[in-house]
């Protein structure tokens, strides 16, 4: 079903769907909570957000800024980044603000942020807290087994949730893989 409004951003997990509107805001664009009947206004404002296991948000605003949401208020986390995810495992990956060939640094949160090699511009991350990414050059990795794997097709932006992953296709259309498939299946 089709919820009412407009969004930067989406991000779901663990049946809570949190995005980053379109009403201008210091940090990006104000952040909002899906109850099942309406939109709760979350203060704050960031330009990308995650979901992880216990439903809290995780956003990074327009400045770099990494926070995450207790349930009553964010905390920052160190560090800067332009793209947030976290997997139904928890393991919450970044891509940070440091320009390297394929976009930025992809950084894994490990208790500290451990430098993954390569660079990306969108990250996702999967149920087994694997990092997804789409590169400036709109090539699309994952990361397995400590290392990354190039994947067929091209993508402006990346998702995952469990074993599915979907991107937005270069054509404008959403593709879906599931984990057991090696193939693009279009959505739309």
């Amino acid at each position: 079903n089709r919820a009412p409004g407009a969004a930067h951003n989406i991000a779901y997990g663990n049946r809570n769907i949190w995005v980053i509107g379109t009403n201008v805001e210091g940090g990006g664009y104000g952040i909002y909570k899906w109850t099942g009947r309406t939109w709760v206004k979350i203060p704050g404002s960031a330009i990308r957000a995650a979901v992880d296991r216990r439903g809290n948000g995780w956003v990074v605003n327009k400045f770099g800024g990494i926070y995450g949401y207790t349930g009553s208020r964010w905390v920052h986390v160190g560090g800067k980044a332009w793209d947030i995810d976290v997997g139904t495992s928890n393991k919450l990956w970044v891509i940070g603000a440091n320009v390297e060939g394929g976009g930025y640094g992809i950084y894994r949160w490990d208790g500290r942020w451990t430098k993954i090699p390569g660079s990306a511009v969108r990250i996702a991350v999967d149920g087994y807290g694997n990092g997804w990414v789409v590169n400036k050059f709109r090539r699309i990795f994952r990361y397995w087994g400590n290392r990354w794997w190039v994947l067929n097709g091209l993508a402006t932006d990346i998702s995952a949730h469990d074993g599915n992953v979907g991107v937005v296709g270069t054509d404008r259309a959403i593709w879906r893989r599931e984990h057991v498939r090696s193939t693009w299946t279009k959505t739309n």
